[in-house]
């Protein structure tokens, strides 16, 4: 079978009769530009919307420059990626009092210099080639008001232009970007209890928690009843740590009702338990519960 490559490889292109294979400018090009949409389906793929990644250090250097280091981020679109190793914005021309939005856009930032001599006919060349991903700016609003940022920027400070030669960052923006997949990047994590068959009066299931967990008291989980009670309305406690945090009740018709204090929050090595009513009810059998459990 096979091996399929999901680029195009120089050595499969169509030789000349002497067998040579000419590279166009155009091969690369086409190949970097694929690259570039597939790097923004991804991009796009894991988030709703952009943010900072990776904060970076904003520093204002000397008179009115801001200078900004290792910051990565996602555009506001949720489009591209885009990093600043080391690189400083003037705001020497911008009108004392006005007030800035310093972002990183989507352009070139950086390149590298790459000096070779022609093999055909001995020039000295220079080709200056992109090295880093992301150009930063300062964009002006008023004496009032930030400007918005547009959609192709990561966002770094707001600042203001104080004298002819002065600024302040009045704030770093370390916002996150949105994740497309559910829970923000927590993972579900279900807990299981219960009885099988009738439990005695006060007979206590208990499972230790593994990890952190919340369970949303507005949406406890599932309650399965084999066999509903006919003394009444049977009530299990709900407990952590031998401590009641609310419970929930079983009527003769089978109606299950949660009442929970508040969210159950469940440390490492927490322990959460069911406890059976006391009298006992002796037809009330086979209660399973499943908490809905999120794992931070």
């Amino acid at each position: 079978m096979p091996t399929y490559k999901p680029y195009t490889e120089i050595s499969g292109l169509e030789a000349n009769g002497q067998g040579d294979i000419t590279i166009l400018g155009a091969h690369l090009d086409q190949n970097h530009a694929i690259l570039a949409d597939v790097l923004e389906r991804l991009s796009q793929a894991l988030f709703t919307s952009g943010g900072v990644v990776i904060a970076g250090t904003v520093t204002n250097p000397s008179a009115a420059q801001v200078r900004v280091q290792g910051r990565l981020g996602v555009s506001s679109d949720g489009k591209t990626l885009l990093a600043v190793g080391d690189q400083t914005v003037d705001l020497a021309g911008v009108a004392t009092g006005t007030k800035c939005f310093v972002v990183i856009r989507a352009q070139a930032g950086q390149f590298a210099q790459h000096n070779f001599t022609d093999a055909t006919t001995g020039e000295a060349l220079t080709h200056n080639l992109i090295s880093h991903w992301g150009l930063l700016a300062a964009l002006q609003g008023d004496a009032s008001n930030y400007p918005d940022v547009p959609a192709d920027c990561v966002p770094v400070a707001q600042v203001t232009k104080t004298g002819a030669a002065t600024l302040t960052i009045d704030s770093i923006v370390t916002t996150a970007p949105t994740l497309r997949f559910a829970g923000g990047g927590n993972a579900y994590y279900d807990l299981q209890l219960g009885f099988a068959g009738a439990p005695g009066a006060g007979a206590a299931d208990v499972v230790l928690a593994p990890r952190a967990v919340t369970i949303d008291d507005a949406d406890p989980g599932e309650v399965h009843v084999g066999t509903n009670p006919t003394d009444g309305t049977a009530t299990i406690d709900v407990q952590v740590n031998g401590v009641s945090v609310g419970n929930f009740t079983i009527t003769t018709g089978g109606v299950v009702t949660w009442d929970l204090s508040a969210d159950i929050q469940l440390n490492a090595g927490d322990r959460l338990a069911l406890v059976a009513p006391t009298p006992a009810d002796s037809t009330l059998a086979n209660v399973i519960v499943a908490f809905k459990g999120e794992a931070d």
